[in-house]
């Protein structure tokens, strides 16, 4: 069973597996200077002799269990058709990735040319600057008001409530005069609608001009209510033309409204192409890391089955001599300057050397 995982490295490695083999041959390598002295002392093989197999085939078998131990624990021929399969489905995630992608591109086309040059973040930049600034008006307004309301009573949290609402009151009421305005088609129901609002307010001031008077003659001083409605019309007139100006109306918000969210749906498909986008990489570069591991495993492999034939050689060499140092006819078979025994490793067939064709 194949235990050797399959991870990022430069140089596979199994230790077990290599000190394994070591001990074997270390085994293996006794076994061939102890066959050596017992066929040396009995002068075998023959001085004439060609055939070394039937002295040595013990050995040999132990170096072939070596070796199919080692094609075991790797499985280096597991690696290719595993390489395929990753290939394949890849392939499969990367089709359906790129569909998606395709798919939210050719939306975002759609909404771009629906959308033409609109870009929500001129609206938005409006809105913001008018808000803001009625907010600070609407703001300084609650701190001018406090003091008028104080002197309806005592207690500054409760001049502070009343001038908060008056305040916000008449913040709403400057959006809303400017939006009324933009729906009346008739220009001198327009005028006569401003005038009214204006003359509306303008009451509301005078109002709280006489408590800031009343207020102010209690402290010792005395200023013309005049002068308050003057401040407070201007506050307010100036926060009406920043909504008249600024802000859509109504049926532009609406339409806005549609056009905002496309832009949206748009800016979110963008993202999500940018995602897909870099998982697509992202499995790329993993499948390219893990053929990488494999192509490295299988060479491992094949250097680990080269190790075992060297061993094999070597514990001949072991045994020849061993022979020679124990033989009493002090010949030297005809079978040891013959050609050397090799070790029938089925070599490993690594057809590829390079790992970015898995990606491909």
């Amino acid at each position: 069973m194949k235990n050797t995982q399959l991870v990022k490295f430069t140089r596979p490695h199994d230790p077990v597996l290599d000190s394994m083999t070591l001990r074997t041959h270390e085994e293996l390598k006794l076994l061939a200077k102890k066959n050596g002295e017992h066929h040396g002392r009995q002068n075998l093989p023959g001085p004439k002799e060609s055939n070394l197999e039937p002295y040595t085939n013990d050995l040999k078998n132990g170096y072939h269990r070596l070796a199919a131990h080692v094609l075991k624990q790797l499985q280096p021929d597991t690696h290719f058709p595993e390489a395929r399969m990753d290939i394949d489905h890849m392939k499969d995630k990367d089709k359906k990735l790129g569909d998606e992608i395709k798919k939210r591109q050719d939306e975002n086309k759609r909404i771009q040319y629906d959308l033409g040059d609109f870009n929500p973040k001129n609206l938005q930049s409006r809105v913001r600057m008018a808000i803001w600034i009625s907010v600070i008006i609407a703001l300084g307004e609650v701190v001018y008001n406090t003091k008028a309301f104080q002197i309806v009573g005592e207690n500054i949290l409760f001049a502070l409530i009343i001038s908060i609402a008056v305040s916000v009151g008449v913040f709403a009421f400057s959006h809303f005069v400017p939006f009324m305005l933009k729906s009346i088609e008739n220009k001198w129901k327009r005028r006569l609608t401003l005038l009214g609002s204006l003359a509306l307010v303008a009451g509301l001031f005078t109002a709280l001009a006489m408590f800031r008077s009343q207020y102010l003659a209690t402290h010792g001083l005395t200023v013309s209510p005049v002068y308050f409605v003057v401040i407070n019309m201007f506050f307010f007139i100036v926060s009406l033309l920043l909504s008249y100006f600024l802000l859509p109306t109504w049926a532009e918000f609406r339409e806005n409204s549609q056009r905002i969210n496309k832009y949206k749906n748009m800016e979110k498909n963008n993202k999500e192409i940018e995602n897909l986008s870099s998982v697509q990489e992202a499995n790329k570069s993993d499948l390219l890391e893990k053929n990488k591991a494999r192509l490295q495993m299988n060479y491992y492999a094949q250097y680990c089955l080269n190790d075992v034939a060297g061993m094999y050689k070597e514990s001949l060499g072991i045994f020849q001599s061993n022979n020679l140092l124990y033989r009493t006819d002090k010949a030297v078979p005809a079978c040891f300057s013959a050609t050397e025994s090799n070790l029938e490793i089925e070599r490993l067939k690594i057809s590829f050397t390079n790992p970015n064709k898995y990606t491909s």
